[in-house]
């Protein structure tokens, strides 16, 4: 990724310098921010001199600033955005908080508590996106029209993934993850191009989502 990265970085340069006016021939794919990324450093510093960490959080839900005092453990970034994977003290838990939610960061003077147990590639090793939980990941299987199969196949859902069966009509996919929001979210991006054959529990949560779309559009 680091790589990619840095090939844009250099591509953009090399063009850039020939071509007074770029913008008329070319353009290159813009990452919106959304703030917070000036606490990255102050993050990075935490986690690696395990100190703990405090900040005001207004939640999605509450959407009110709360102090939260917590162990920096992992930094994580998702569809341009950056997220701290910390360990509650009081919850006795793992703590996801999106740095663009955050607000008045500071480094504190006390020694993490770090879980002896904590493994960030094992936390997400089953996950899609942000969203990461204790259990086990179920087998899933998609059937793809073919030119769904065709994106599926150069942009997969996960490490996990691979083609089972390939017919000239349809393709059948195999995955084995933990169901989270960003999962489902990117399955309703194929609309009806693509068919969850297992689990059934998938099946109903799509067929919940769709259902409660096709009400908004009708009522």
């Amino acid at each position: 990724q680091f790589g990619l990265a840095i090939d844009k970085i250099v591509d953009r340069v090399a063009v850039g310098d020939q071509t007074p006016e770029l913008s008329k021939f070319i353009q290159f794919e813009a990452a919106v921010s959304t703030g917070g990324n000036d606490f990255l450093p102050f993050l990075l510093e935490g986690i690696q001199a395990q100190k703990k960490v405090w900040f005001l959080y207004t939640s999605f839900q509450q959407q009110q600033a709360k102090p939260r005092k917590v162990s920096p453990l992992f930094l994580k970034e998702y569809r341009n955005r950056w997220y701290l994977i910390s360990f509650d003290i009081q919850k006795q838990d793992i703590m996801t908080f999106a740095l663009d939610r955050m607000s008045e960061l500071q480094v504190l003077d006390e020694a993490a508590q770090i879980p002896a147990d904590f493994n960030a590639s094992v936390y997400f090793r089953d996950a899609v996106g942000i969203t990461a939980f204790k259990g086990e990941a179920l087998r899933i299987v998609i059937k793809a029209d073919p030119i769904a199969a065709r994106y599926i196949e150069t942009q997969a859902f996960h490490a996990s993934q691979k083609l089972i069966e390939k017919k000239p009509d349809y393709s059948l996919f195999e995955l084995r993850i933990l169901i989270t929001e960003e999962f489902i979210r990117s399955l309703l991006g194929y609309a009806g191009e693509i068919q969850v054959i297992e689990p059934q529990s998938l099946q109903l949560t799509l067929q919940e989502r769709a259902n409660a779309l096709l009400n908004r559009y009708q009522s």
